[in-house]
């Protein structure tokens, strides 16, 4: 659909919308543009600007006394921090304690008409928690008693916290966005809205269960037999079945661990825009072994290792944006305390070894139930380890694990320290926090990886930054504010914007849930002026004396059920003369837009990027909007 970038203005900052700069754009949306990064500072105009990069590791550090409750009141000389055992100083140490449920939230800011903002006023410490109900990983048997779970926590919460929640089947879906009211979130965790969401990928059973489907029939004819020396034809028939069979298992635990640590780099983006800690309860019934490092054993082996060694680059970018993100994963096995199935009291017939012809194939023999338990203990350790977090297990208390989380998540301290190992070659780097009151127990990311200077994490367009998404908490990196005015009635799209509705979904929302409008749609068409302050942007002057800036603009309009419905995205890029840097420094970077909306939208997502300062703002307005009241302009599509 349509979208003009009708003005770059240079005028008042905030609501002076004076035009001084203007960039056309063509009336199709445009595709995401690839833009060239640089951190060096270039002298300009007889001037010369330093920019130094320092790298800044944050520490989140949860300190619990025997009986698991968070400590508090301990300063920073009480704190020791080494990486790979060289003792590092700290530069900066903040406590953060939880606010008791019932605590109010800040007054909304005082706006003109049709004029909204993500600059919003400083909220109470509040916790950030996000719900991950895995669908995909847990037997069925098993859903039912996280379902109870889920339900007794979020009624009996007695910290004031933001809860998103969070289903897993064969891709993540987003069931609430942050919330603190009890009613949106049962409504959310409702058994019919999560039956629709079937994994086509889950197992029927898994763990221990899995482990009995593929022994032997108990029921088999155990009775010796000849052995034969040769294979004879269906020896053949079975060995092919039997491979086909571990392929397809194979096929199917890449598949897992695939969507698994996707879910977790996508949920880590959502919420990276919040400030401080974020805690991720990961509510599952099977853990795929071995998919973490630190849950590996030194030597290769056969079974998931094998698989998950398929993954380890997508394991390392993930192990990053947790980091970036600063989300610790709290592993709560749903099934609670588990029992060897060979000593269930209802017993069958005893599992003894199937025949098996010499020479002949036949299924491998399952892992032994301690072997895959003590397995999947390890990786959910492992994940809890490498990002500040807490494995529970073995535990009939779910809705005791998932307090616990929550409470000893939103109680910490923060550490900041410059690595005096500045060699940005990608590698591990170890880190421990030693207390000087050694009878408490710590919790904090203890491993990250340096950053590569040979391999920089590229920009992802912003329509699938998770930043964009329908729900996503507004991010605050870059101050901005849009006053949005409706622009006649509504009408019927014509052919060209409906044309370009399809180019967009095809191109930058790829691989997002998209709802395409039927040919004669109608819509609404918004007038959309922002305005950013210019002292947050990064304009390094040029060789010949300018300054350049590189700027990004995304809107989404999104459907009642996170279905985008229209979007667009574009970069302006510009080399600005001194007088000109000056005044966007002091009166602020101003654009207008016109943009179409379907009528069935309930929202309007905007973002606005520093594409070379990497920093974004954005917010979510809810949809339709009115015209303001006794506003002649209101119409206007001109300047």
């Amino acid at each position: 659909m349509s979208r003009i970038i009708r003005t770059i203005c240079l005028g008042q900052c905030f609501f002076a919308w004076i035009g001084a700069l203007t960039a056309q754009a063509p009336q199709a949306s445009l595709p995401a543009q690839s833009l060239s990064h640089t951190n060096a500072q270039t002298p300009g105009s007889g001037a010369y600007q330093i920019k130094v990069n320092v790298t800044r590791v944050i520490l989140d550090v949860v300190v619990t006394d025997a009986k698991g409750k968070p400590v508090e009141g301990l300063k920073q000389d009480d704190f020791k921090v080494l990486e790979d055992g060289a003792i590092q100083p700290v530069r900066s140490f903040d406590a953060y304690t939880a606010a008791p449920v019932g605590t109010l939230p800040p007054p909304a800011l005082d706006l003109p008409p049709n004029t909204f903002s993500n600059l919003a006023l400083a909220p109470p410490d509040k916790p950030v928690t996000i719900l991950l109900y895995d669908m995909l990983n847990t037997p069925q048997a098993a859903l039912p008693y996280a379902h109870q779970a889920m339900v007794q926590f979020i009624k009996s919460r007695k910290i004031s916290t933001n809860i998103a929640i969070f289903a897993l089947t064969d891709r993540l879906h987003m069931l609430q966005g942050f919330t603190d009211d009890e009613t949106r979130m049962m409504a959310a965790i409702d058994s019919k809205t999560l039956k629709s969401h079937t994994s086509q990928l889950r197992i029927a059973d898994t763990g221990a269960d899995q482990a009995a489907l593929l022994a032997p029939d108990p029921a088999a004819d155990t009775t010796p037999t000849q052995p034969t020396v040769q294979i004879t034809s269906a020896d053949s028939i079975l060995a092919q079945l039997n491979d086909a069979v571990k392929s397809e298992q194979e096929f199917q635990d890449a598949n897992r661990i695939e969507t698994t640590v996707d879910a977790f780099a996508d949920i880590a983006r959502f919420v990276a825009s919040l400030p401080g800690r974020k805690n991720l309860i990961w509510m599952s019934g099977s853990f795929p072994v071995e998919i973490w490092p630190g849950s590996r054993p030194t030597s290769a082996g056969a079974g998931d290792f094998n698989i998950a060694s398929r993954f380890d680059s997508e394991i390392r970018e993930t192990q990053e944006v947790l980091k970036d993100g600063r989300v610790a994963i709290y592993p709560v096995d749903v099934r609670s305390l588990q029992a060897d199935p060979q000593f269930a009291v209802v017993a069958t017939a005893p599992r003894l070894p199937a025949k098996v012809p010499i020479g002949g194939g036949g299924p491998p023999p399952p892992p032994s139930f301690g072997a895959q338990e003590g397995g999947e203990h390890a990786t959910m350790d492992a994940i809890a380890e490498s990002t500040g977090g807490r494995a529970f297990y073995n535990t009939n208390g779910l809705q005791d694990a998932m307090d616990a989380a929550v409470r000893q998540g939103s109680d910490y301290y923060t550490l900041t320290y410059a690595p005096t190992n500045g060699k940005q070659d990608g590698g591990e780097r170890k880190v421990k926090v030693v207390l000087s009151q050694p009878r408490y127990q710590l919790f904090y990311r203890d491993r990250y990886l340096a950053l590569d200077a040979a391999h920089p994490t590229p920009l992802r367009p912003l329509a699938l930054d998770m930043n964009m998404q329908h729900g996503a908490p507004g991010s605050s990196e870059l101050f901005f504010e849009a006053r949005i005015v409706p622009v006649g009635a509504v009408m019927e799209a014509s052919p060209a914007e409906v044309e370009g509705l399809r180019a967009f979904l095809q191109t930058n929302a790829k691989g997002k849930r998209t709802k395409i409008t039927p040919d004669q749609g109608k819509v609404q068409h918004y007038d959309i002026n922002l305005a950013i302050i210019g002292r947050q942007l990064q304009m390094p002057p040029t060789e010949k004396g300018q300054y350049a800036t590189a700027m990004r603009f995304g809107l989404a309009a999104y459907t009642q059920d996170s279905e985008l419905l229209n979007g667009t995205e574009v970069s302006v890029k510009n080399a600005l003369p001194p007088a000109q840097y000056q005044k966007i420094v002091s009166e602020g970077y101003h654009a207008s837009m016109l943009f179409a909306v379907p009528e069935e939208a309930v929202s309007l997502r905007i973002a606005v990027r520093d594409e070379i300062g990497n920093r974004i703002g954005t917010m979510e307005v809810p949809l339709p909007i009115a015209s303001p009241k006794n506003n002649s302009a209101a119409g206007a599509t001109t300047k």
